[in-house]
């Protein structure tokens, strides 16, 4: 009797248990399932108990789960129930005092709501993702829009001299094909004529040549064509460095990156930002090349050298500030620094600079995007680091680190 009131006790306590319980003996036959087992999966216990785990579903994984648990004493699945519903299931086996089997006990949890959070978390991100995809994206083709107006001026001024130029050439090879011309009809006529005659001749050359200026022609021949060779030699890195700039930028994979050379192709890009408000100064050192997504960091130079120059318009307008851009590196990383002598950012501020829309300009001049997507840009996706230093009313320091190779393990 006693013994029985202790089983009637044990399965009222078993009962109460707020996940679900199922007892099998050491043969897996089921003898006892709970309240909220029941609920979970069944309606009517005497459909369960006597059956062996064997029989009880048709779940391949969840026999398969019981026979671990046989062999091995532990084992926990997930298994999927009626609708919608999923559930966690640990079996586990009960013991003597000798370490014999003498029950196994699965517990079951209806997880279906966790399940449910955890897809509309994957959607969420996923939409997160995407719209930090259309952010970056977006900041990418302002940045370009910001500076397709001064590229434009960069290439029309080569290309407004070398037209001006090639107008003059065209008159002075005019000028000379006349005198050429000139020269042959003169020789023509030595062959015919006495020498009174041909005196008057040259008289005519001559007269030709100084109402021409053709001293100065020649001279200026030279003068014009160094001017145009310099003009097309600009429009050539302009376009190199467009061309370098875009094709990077729609790479999505680690490659080897030529840091200095990014560095001068982007100031190409920025030179018609930068040559109203400040003097570059460059130290670039024998690096070696970093292993990033190339893309990226141009995006990142660009952004923080046209800061740079908006940092030192804001401070002076009227006053050649200077930007200073050096690079170094370590066994495991390269560094860029970029520093200007421009307004500063204040302590306050220090720490906000990488959030995403925070900005200092003026509102239509700032979207607040630039900096937090470098941050993004150098420490999540190439596990780099970028870091500020800054004195308001000095100026500011911008250190960009990058991994030589991307086994570097971040030690920040």
């Amino acid at each position: 009797m006693d013994m029985d009131i202790c089983k009637e006790e044990l399965w009222r306590i078993i009962d109460q248990a707020p996940k679900g319980i199922l007892i099998t003996d050491k043969n897996l036959n089921i003898i006892y399932i709970n309240k909220n087992y029941k609920k979970l999966f069944i309606h009517d216990d005497t459909y369960v108990v006597g059956k062996n785990i064997g029989s009880f579903s048709d779940n391949e994984e969840y026999t398969k789960a019981w026979d671990i648990a046989l062999k091995h004493g532990n084992a926990q699945i997930e298994v999927n129930g009626i609708g919608n519903s999923s559930f966690i299931c640990n079996i586990y086996p009960i013991k003597d005092s000798q370490e014999n089997i003498i029950f196994f006990i699965e517990s079951r949890e209806d997880i279906s709501i966790i399940k449910k959070v955890e897809i509309e978390l994957k959607n969420k991100n996923e939409e997160l993702q995407n719209i930090q995809f259309q952010m970056i994206r977006q900041e990418k083709m302002a940045s370009i829009g910001y500076l397709a107006a001064g590229i434009a001026h960069e290439i029309n001024n080569p290309l407004g001299f070398i037209s001006s130029n090639f107008e003059s050439l065209n008159k002075y090879v005019g000028v000379l094909k006349s005198l050429v011309n000139k020269y042959s009809e003169f020789n023509d006529y030595l062959k015919n004529s006495q020498c009174e005659d041909a005196l008057e001749k040259i008289k005519d050359v001559d007269l030709f040549i100084d109402e021409n200026s053709l001293d100065f022609i020649y001279e200026d021949i030279n003068n014009l064509m160094e001017e145009c060779t310099e003009g097309i030699e600009r429009i050539r890195d302009i376009v190199k460095g467009l061309r370098l700039f875009s094709h990077e930028a729609a790479q999505e994979k680690f490659e080897e990156y030529d840091l200095n050379n990014a560095i001068r192709n982007t100031l190409i890009i920025a030179k018609n930002e930068i040559k109203y408000y400040a003097n570059v100064n460059l130290n670039l050192r024998d690096i070696p090349f970093a292993e990033v997504i190339s893309g990226h960091i141009n995006q990142v130079l660009l952004n923080i050298i046209v800061n740079a120059v908006y940092a030192i318009k804001e401070k002076n307008a009227n006053t050649l500030g200077n930007i200073s851009i050096s690079t170094y590196n370590d066994e495991k990383y390269v560094y860029c620094i970029i520093e200007d002598d421009g307004v500063g950012i204040s302590k306050e501020n220090l720490s906000k600079i990488f959030k995403t829309f925070f900005t200092t300009k003026p509102s239509g001049k700032g979207t607040g995007l630039g900096l937090s997507i470098s941050y993004d840009l150098i420490k999540n996706k190439n596990n780099g680091d970028i870091l500020v230093d800054s004195i308001e009313g000095k100026g500011a320091k911008f250190i960009i680190k990058l991994p030589i190779k991307q086994s570097c393990k971040r030690e920040f």
